[in-house]
């Protein structure tokens, strides 16, 4: 959720994030649900795949039974929230719904676009946090966090560039996102952000060839 955060709170990020997160995906697997009863079908896409998240929950959930700050392990709090099992099992359930209501490529196109525009507004809002000293303006946390999470989504864009990018739009945008990015790291200038940027880009070349 790296657009969402309210900066009038006491937590404005994290706490904030894991709220909305359980809300929606909660409020969207009732949704869900709902509609397969109404339309008297149950559907459910089988693979191996499936057991990775619930496998995945399940070491989270030992992890949090056996943990002395049960509270914390299990709910979570003190800007740990998404180390908590509520959080874990949130994605979880995103995860599920992810890979059973969105079929087609105009679906996966339509996700791509929007998680590389909110990747460019982060690096947008991240690099004047940086220029104007506002560091309120980080809608992710700390500054190599966000330099992790921008990373990642710029790996990501250039890998959607080399295997479906075809809309103008989404080139632009991809473009923009990969100067930004790499703007944020001379600015940073971290050497464990750099490291993972090489790596990611040598693993999406390594995939290529």
């Amino acid at each position: 959720l790296p657009l969402f955060y309210l900066p009038f709170t006491i937590d404005r990020l994290e706490l904030n994030k894991q709220t909305l997160l359980l809300v929606l995906v909660f409020a969207a697997a009732l949704t869900w649900i709902g509609s397969m009863f109404s339309a008297k079908r149950f559907r459910f896409r089988r693979g191996w795949l499936n057991v990775l998240p619930l496998l995945y929950l399940v070491v989270v959930g030992v992890s949090a039974w056996n943990s002395s700050a049960s509270f914390l392990s299990w709910i979570g709090g003190s800007l740990q929230e998404y180390t908590s099992f509520l959080t874990s099992a949130g994605l979880v359930v995103l995860f599920y719904l992810v890979t059973n209501t969105l079929y087609g490529r105009k679906s996966h196109r339509l996700i791509h676009l929007l998680l590389t525009l909110s990747a460019l507004v982060v690096v947008s809002l991240s690099l004047s946090s940086l220029f104007f000293s506002k560091p309120e303006l980080n809608t992710i946390g700390t500054i190599n966090a966000a330099g992790v999470y921008l990373v990642v989504m710029t790996v990501f864009a250039l890998s959607l560039w080399i295997s479906q990018a075809k809309d103008i739009w989404q080139k632009i945008v991809i473009i923009l996102l990969c100067v930004a990015t790499f703007l944020y790291l001379l600015v940073v200038d971290y050497w464990l952000l750099w490291m993972l940027f090489v790596v990611g880009l040598a693993l999406m070349f390594a995939f290529v060839l």
